[in-house]
């Protein structure tokens, strides 16, 4: 014979009540959940936030390390291929005429400027 105090739980009729109170709870809960991500989305960047915790990367620069010859020639050579560009585009726009530009180029990059004063001295 079954009790009182386990009576709802035997009987067909209030487990269907139960379980539709449990699925309702569920669809509460996932609606809360929902919810509250919505809300924090809108405060916090979540993509940029995850994407550092899940890619966290340790640093790999030795700080301690000399830098090689090959990467401070590099350096150089990348330094001296800015400088040309910048001897280019003067150039070709001294050769249109376009003053304005040239003096501008000028204003942008004094330290240039002055080597090429000593070029036109020597």
């Amino acid at each position: 014979m079954v009790t009182k105090a386990y009576a709802p739980f035997t009987a067909g009729k209030n487990k269907r009540l139960n379980e539709d109170k449990m699925t309702e709870f569920y669809i509460k809960i996932g609606a809360i959940v929902i919810g509250l991500l919505v809300i924090l989305s809108s405060l916090v960047n979540i993509p940029s936030l995850v994407s550092k915790l899940i890619l966290r990367k340790k640093s790999t620069v030795d700080t301690n390390v000399i830098p090689s010859v090959e990467t401070k020639q590099d350096n150089q050579k990348e330094f001296l291929d800015i400088v040309s560009l910048w001897y280019q585009l003067k150039n070709k726009c001294d050769h249109f005429n376009l003053h304005v530009a040239s003096e501008k180029l000028d204003e942008v990059f004094p330290l240039l400027n002055g080597v090429l004063e000593d070029e036109q001295v020597s």
